[in-house]
């Protein structure tokens, strides 16, 4: 088949390999450090302590190093969540399941709402939070789905999307566009509690102000 000039350029196609080799120098080293974990796994199964700094915990995001850290089968965890595990406080498999919880933020930019409101609604018992106290930084709120089966929505039902568009001087600007810009909020979360503590103003979700 033959292929028109214009819908081939092969000044794109060098820039798109060039691309997926850049992508596959980057992901070569990670695959071999999760392989290098995955053998030393099998000789200490309970877990272990990570060499080196500049870790992310895999539950509060925290920044972590060496003996601060703790690696099992369900990844990277800091001492302090993974000592929440060990409490019971929380479960390890929030490491992997990342659609089974929300954290404070992630509320706060699903609902557009700012932090006090979610601290007001915690606070209150309208949304349920597992607390990770933390030494040197900001307890972590996490409020997972199984804890706020009537209140809060799956993740995937109140996620943003980005949207390109191709400015004229071949520029591409990025907007973002919110899931209740396309629905009928009430309608789409019926049976949410969490619409009884939002309201739409102009267009825009917000939290109902504060009772007196």
């Amino acid at each position: 088949m033959r292929v028109r000039s214009k819908e081939f350029s092969w000044d794109h196609a060098m820039e798109m390999a060039e691309n997926m080799l850049h992508m596959a120098r980057v992901l070569a080293p990670m695959e071999q450090e999760h392989q290098r974990l995955q053998r030393k796994l099998k000789e200490f199964p309970k877990g272990f302590h990570l060499e080196g700094k500049g870790y992310s915990c895999g539950i509060c995001y925290g920044s972590c190093s060496q003996e601060e850290t703790w690696y099992d089968q369900y990844g990277l965890k800091c001492m302090e969540c993974q000592a929440a595990v060990d409490r019971g406080e929380i479960p390890a498999s929030l490491v992997k399941d990342r659609e089974s919880y929300y954290s404070s933020w992630e509320i706060e930019r699903a609902f557009n709402v700012d932090r006090h409101a979610v601290r007001r609604w915690a606070k209150a018992g309208v949304i349920k939070a597992r607390i990770v106290k933390h030494l040197h930084h900001q307890d972590t709120q996490l409020f997972l789905l199984e804890d706020n089966k009537d209140t809060l929505p799956p993740r995937k039902m109140v996620e943003h999307y980005s949207r390109s568009e191709h400015m004229p001087d071949g520029t591409t600007k990025l907007h973002t566009e919110y899931w209740y810009q396309h629905v009928d909020p009430y309608k789409y979360l019926k049976g949410y509690k969490i619409m009884d503590q939002l309201q739409v103003v102009n267009g825009q979700l917000q939290a109902k102000p504060k009772e007196k």
